[in-house]
């Protein structure tokens, strides 16, 4: 799935929260600032273009609340899944939802593929 699908994913299915899986820790994993990190750094990339529908339609675009890590296992051959739970508040309610999301090192730090 590709980030921007992800992302839209995520608001959509904002007001739906899923049961993650607990997958065990990983030591050469994304940590939970990276994650968080990579995400928020995704988020802003993806809403840029909103800002001009958004002042267009009056509607305010929906808002990045929190990220948090449950959990990420290596992904053959490389990189790691995890499972990402994401608060947004969007037309005033704040809402979670869960998302599985593949990460990738990259020369930068941690990416995420898709």
């Amino acid at each position: 799935m590709s980030m921007r699908k992800t992302l839209i994913s995520a608001f959509i299915m904002a007001s739906v929260t899923g049961s993650a899986l607990m997958l065990t820790g990983c030591s050469g994993g994304p940590s939970d600032s990276e994650v968080s990190e990579a995400f928020k750094a995704g988020f802003e990339r993806e809403m840029k273009p909103l800002a001009a529908l958004s002042k267009m339609t009056g509607v305010a675009p929906p808002e990045l609340v929190d990220v948090n890590n449950l959990g990420c296992a290596e992904r053959k051959p490389s990189g790691y899944v995890c499972d990402v739970e994401i608060e947004m508040k969007s037309r005033g309610t704040v809402q979670k939802s869960v998302h599985k999301l593949d990460f990738v090192k990259g020369s930068d730090g941690w990416v995420i593929q898709g």
